[in-house]
């Protein structure tokens, strides 16, 4: 009986070791997992995330002009949600030897690297990225032209740029009505805002596309469209007028006259009536046409008889279309004309003619005989 007691204690504490190592096991395990997460945490993203690029510029210490001061990078990347914790960024740098080798400069980094690879970076400039480019794009300009433009500076060819337009989509709601309209030449003619840009120096035409098409959205608020639909008219209309007032005035006292002028010719003043309508019959709208047909475009922008026959058959050409708007915009307008064509002046005039070419001042006319004796005047 003895012996049997003896074997059955050994069994128990035999069981109960094994039990307690199982359970010591586990809980390093456990508690392993958790602090290696823990320490993942502290010192990487989550690469599960959206990966994110920003362009980060780094300032030289007060010690040392070819140096970066750790702490300071690690509070900037920290900041931009690059690194978790500035302090860690710090230590680490300290611990590998790096805190003393970070150059300043422009960096382009993401939200998945590792605070190692961004102190390896930082230790050689091949990685400092180029500064930014900025480009100006002034109002009036249309999608060929600024990719004249941005081609001259050399930011990419354009053909590169034609591409871009041509294939970019409808990714924002004011782009979706206008995928599909006849004779249309672009659906993003009259959306690439005219503004001041910052682009990376590795910049392709998607990335203006984009800041320029955001900031129309921007530009363009609810205020705006709640606007257009008092007066019956989509977006695109208003883009439209707005890019007519744009080509034909370049004084601001003009551009409500001129907008008065399209909206009278269709009969859609918000304050005016008239028996009928007539040809829109805007010069700008043939210009554009010209270009759009490969023509010669005059140069002092006077529209003669000529002109007009030789784009007859282009939907944009308002003396020839059978009355009412192009079917998209000629230009890329700017704040100023999309506010015109928001707020018509309130006036019945009809007619325009340029009557001082060196300051661009326009005559206006409410009657064709009052239009016709001012061209006698001012086109002799």
């Amino acid at each position: 009986m003895g012996r049997f007691n003896s074997l059955f204690e050994f069994m128990t504490g035999a069981i109960f070791n094994v039990i307690f190592i199982i359970v010591a096991v586990v809980a390093i395990i456990f508690v392993g997992t958790w602090a290696y997460s823990f320490g993942i945490g502290l010192f990487y993203n989550d690469t599960s995330m959206p990966l994110q690029e920003f362009t980060v510029e780094v300032t030289a210490g007060t010690s040392d002009p070819n140096r970066a001061n750790a702490l300071e990078v690690g509070r900037v990347l920290q900041d931009k949600g690059i690194v978790r914790s500035a302090w860690i960024f710090y230590l680490e740098s300290r611990l590998n030897g790096t805190h003393n080798q970070l150059r300043p400069g422009t960096y382009v980094f993401n939200t998945h690297m590792r605070n190692n690879e961004i102190m390896q970076m930082m230790q050689h400039a091949e990685f400092v990225a180029a500064p930014d480019i900025t480009i100006t794009i002034r109002e009036g300009l249309t999608i060929r032209e600024i990719g004249e433009l941005t081609a001259e500076m050399g930011l990419w060819t354009f053909e590169e740029w034609m591409y871009a337009v041509d294939n970019y989509g409808a990714q924002f709601f004011f782009l979706q009505p206008v995928q599909n309209i006849p004779g249309r030449a672009n659906p993003l003619e009259g959306y690439l805002f005219p503004d001041t840009y910052r682009i990376p120096h590795n910049a392709t035409p998607n990335d203006l596309i984009d800041r320029m098409l955001n900031q129309f959205q921007r530009v363009f608020t609810f205020e705006m469209e709640e606007r257009a639909e008092e007066l019956g008219m989509t977006i695109d209309e208003i883009i439209t007028i707005a890019s007519i007032i744009e080509m034909e005035t370049r004084l601001a006292s003009e551009r409500p006259l001129v907008s008065a002028i399209v909206f009278n010719r269709l009969n859609r003043h918000p304050t005016q009536n008239f028996t009928g309508t007539m040809q829109l019959e805007m010069c700008s709208t043939v210009i554009y046409a010209l270009a759009l047909m490969g023509y010669e475009t005059p140069a002092d922008g006077h529209v003669l008889n000529r002109h007009i026959e030789s784009t007859a058959s282009s939907p944009y050409n308002t003396y020839r279309n059978g009355g009412g708007l192009p079917p998209g915009p000629i230009t890329n307008p700017g704040r100023a004309a999309i506010n015109a064509a928001l707020n018509p002046a309130n006036t019945r005039y009809l007619f325009m003619v340029l009557a001082d070419p060196a300051s661009g001042r326009h005559v206006f006319n409410t009657t064709f005989t009052g239009h016709n004796q001012a061209i006698e005047r001012y086109r002799r």
